[in-house]
């Protein structure tokens, strides 16, 4: 065998109680996703392979995780068959490995959520995450997989848009080639999401992460560089966001002169200005192009139409 070959691995019958699933590089199935494989649900004939990681480093060495699998091999404890054989390819893997792993064997498959992709890839080294990571920190805000709170003075909130965070850091990436730009505009764009919607203290989701409203500061920003930074600006900006500037007949069909605008306000004004709702993606061009507008009806200077 050739000195660059990969590590052919190994075929090996185990019993489940000898496996584990290392949280920190691997999703957590739903109990209703569980259940699919329970009881007179299970079926011996679709049980396959499971791909296993003999984690050779740091705090988890000599661990058992299953990269692939993981779902099956929860039924079993689940159901108290922990003696359960499970066949096996066993491959010897570094902790970042194996999250790379689990990165590479969902990517064709059922996608991990955005927030799986930011954990896992945190450790797998992966740049994006490392760059929202950071991000996150400078803020600072906890990622969260379900819900966005404000927090206060000494608690930092729970930010749950981490799909847009992503495709926030990714987009500035492509344009620029940098990664801590990248970092730094997502960090600058959550902080704004902040600035124009205060809630401190407040236990309801926070309006200022909300992903439409903080894809649109972000384009805002990318095209607009001089606001980053300058306080009057930011201030412009932020009262673009969170209040309607529009004047005449025309402009207050929707909204009142001065009226307060949270991000529901502005999704209504959204649809009735392209007449869909769009994908989030498409949603924050469209928003960031609207309060660009907004702001330009009150605010000097003026910002770069987008």
């Amino acid at each position: 065998m050739s000195s660059n070959s990969p590590d052919p691995g190994e075929l090996r019958h185990l019993p489940a109680k000898d496996l584990t699933v290392i949280a920190a590089i691997q999703r957590q199935p739903s109990p209703s996703r569980v259940r699919q494989f329970q009881g007179e649900r299970w079926s011996d004939a679709k049980t396959g392979i499971l791909s296993v990681a003999r984690i050779t480093d740091g705090e988890y060495a000599g661990k058992l995780h299953i990269v692939d699998g993981g779902t099956r091999w929860k039924a079993k404890m689940s159901d108290g068959d922990e003696n359960y054989m499970f066949p096996c390819y066993v491959k010897d893997m570094s902790l970042e490995g194996a999250a790379q792993a689990f990165l590479a064997f969902n990517k064709d498959s059922m996608k991990p959520s955005a927030y799986a992709r930011y954990v896992v890839g945190v450790r797998a080294g992966e740049q994006s995450a490392l760059a929202m990571k950071r991000a996150f920190e400078a803020v600072p805000v906890i990622p969260s997989q379900s819900v966005s709170t404000f927090g206060d003075e000494n608690v930092p909130g729970d930010f749950a848009a981490i799909a847009a965070a992503e495709r926030i850091v990714t987009t500035v990436y492509k344009a620029e080639g940098d990664w801590d730009n990248a970092s730094d505009l997502l960090a600058w764009t959550i902080k704004m999401g902040r600035r124009a919607y205060p809630q401190h203290g407040h236990q309801g989701t926070a309006y200022g992460h909300d992903a439409d409203i903080i894809q649109a500061i972000a384009s805002i920003g990318m095209q607009n560089p001089v606001v980053v930074g300058d306080d009057q600006r930011e201030h412009n900006l932020a009262r673009a966001v969170n209040t309607w500037l529009g004047t005449g007949e025309r402009n207050t069909k929707l909204f009142k002169h001065l009226q307060t605008m949270e991000p529901s306000h502005w999704k209504v004004a959204l649809v009735d200005a392209t007449k869909n709702h769009g994908g989030s993606s498409s949603r924050g061009s469209a928003l960031a192009k609207l309060l660009v507008m907004n702001h330009n009806r009150d605010m000097k200077p003026q910002l770069k139409q987008l």
